[in-house]
């Protein structure tokens, strides 16, 4: 073997090595993006999904499962057609494009307008479940989370969105949250506005981007742009501004008086009153900005926000045009959750509180054992076991046939509390 052929065998030898080194890594982690929940994690968010599934139901909505996986071409026909490159995608076997669910909106669409079609309206539906977004890697967003969230499909007007308003309130205070409120903003307010204005689509794509980051300064240089439509924009920018309670709804629509946009304010103020006939208004602030999906939503939109997390915990509003793509159209409204989120939330407000956790009615962080029972009578054994577990103890059952001082010495090891052992110290 030459010299050189050396080199090269052992190069490859190296890449191999590399390379099998990289897959085994690969086998003991969970890809981008994904985690896994453990213990706490896990019975938080199952204590959580118990509390909402019951606050759901006393609302009168049914909850709906429906599949991970869905045609691509069925996500795209809904709200999914604004998360087209967030979407993972693949080919399965029969040659059909199958696609990982972004959102479930668009799912109990398709089953309000196939299986339920012939229910009577209004549906109220709920659902839990993952959904899946590609996100950059570097971008430190979730490609897997849960969602709960609920659709009122054949409901149309005020009252309708003041239902799904509460409901999300009620939703979250349920779950223990305290300190969060609820931005409110009316799409049709600004597409009255914006699609007056005297822009090409480009540009207007431009404006929406501005108009999404609340960047002011950007939406009054791309209308000066033109030279024409001074008024438009500084009505844009001042409806921007506006935030807070109430009383704010009152100064927009004086600045709005005369223009379209005056109806979209006053079926926002309704809402609004709506909401404060279940109690829940303390909640509401009023946030024009909040535009969501504009090309998706259609009259109210809406927010949840707690302090401190940068990000909504979700949010949702009316989408009138959404089941028409399966079907009859039909006006709907509703919202989505995130799961991960809250508990984040959750746990972020008790943290440093003595008591926290038991006083938000969170699950006790577990830990080991209390018991374990042990002996060389397998029958009394497992009786014992039943009848601590029945009084509410977690309980460890001896499985290996230890003697008395080896069940001591495993209890020891493990940090459970207390050992019962019954029969022959010998064990099994």
């Amino acid at each position: 073997m030459s010299e050189n052929t050396a080199w090269r065998s052992d190069d490859e030898q190296g890449r191999n090595e590399l390379t099998a080194m990289a897959q085994r890594r690969l086998h003991l982690e969970t890809p981008p993006g994904t985690r896994d929940l453990l213990f706490d994690e896990a019975e938080i968010k199952r204590e959580i999904e118990n509390r909402m599934s019951a606050a759901f139901r006393r609302w009168a909505y049914r909850e709906v499962l429906t599949p991970t996986l869905e045609y691509y071409d069925t996500l795209l026909r809904g709200a999914a057609q604004s998360k087209d490159k967030e979407i993972y995608k693949f080919v399965d076997r029969e040659g059909y494009i199958l696609a990982l669910r972004p959102e479930l909106t668009t799912p109990l669409a398709r089953v309000s307008q196939t299986r339920l079609a012939g229910q009577e309206r209004p549906l109220r539906l709920f659902y839990f479940g993952p959904v899946f977004r590609y996100a950059q890697p570097q971008s430190g967003r979730p490609r897997e989370f849960f969602q709960t969230g609920a659709e009122l499909i054949g409901g149309a007007g005020a009252a309708a969105d003041a239902e799904i308003l509460a409901l999300a309130i009620e939703i979250l205070e349920t779950a223990g949250l305290r300190d969060f409120q609820v931005g409110l903003g009316q799409v049709e307010v600004m597409r009255s506005l914006y699609d007056k204005l005297p822009l090409a689509a480009e540009e207007k794509e431009d404006l929406l981007e501005a108009l999404g980051r609340k960047d002011l300064v950007a939406v009054e240089q791309i209308i000066a742009q033109k030279g024409q439509g001074q008024s438009q924009a500084r009505l844009l920018t001042a409806l921007l501004e506006l935030h807070g309670g109430k009383e704010t709804l009152e100064q927009a629509r004086s600045l709005a008086e005369g223009t379209e946009a005056v109806p979209a304010l006053e079926s926002l103020e309704l809402v609004w009153d709506l909401v404060q006939s279940y109690g829940k208004s303390p909640r509401l602030f009023l946030d024009l900005g909040i535009l969501r999906d504009f090309n998706y939503y259609t009259g109210l939109v809406f927010e949840v926000y707690v302090p401190g997390l940068g990000i909504p915990l979700g949010g949702g509003g009316r989408y009138d045009h959404l089941l028409a793509q399966f079907g009859e159209p039909c006006p709907a409204t509703g919202f989505a959750l995130n799961l991960d989120l809250i508990i984040q939330a959750l746990l972020r407000q008790e943290e440093g509180r003595a008591g926290g956790r038991e006083r938000a009615g969170l699950p006790a962080e577990a830990g080991s054992p209390q018991y374990l029972v042990a002996g060389s009578d397998w029958s009394q054994v497992v009786a014992y076991a039943r009848r601590l577990r029945q009084k509410g103890f977690r309980v460890e059952v001896d499985l290996a046939g230890l003697g008395s001082e080896e069940a001591q010495e495993y209890a020891r090891r493990r940090g459970i509390d207390q050992v019962i052992f019954l029969g022959d110290r010998t064990g099994r």
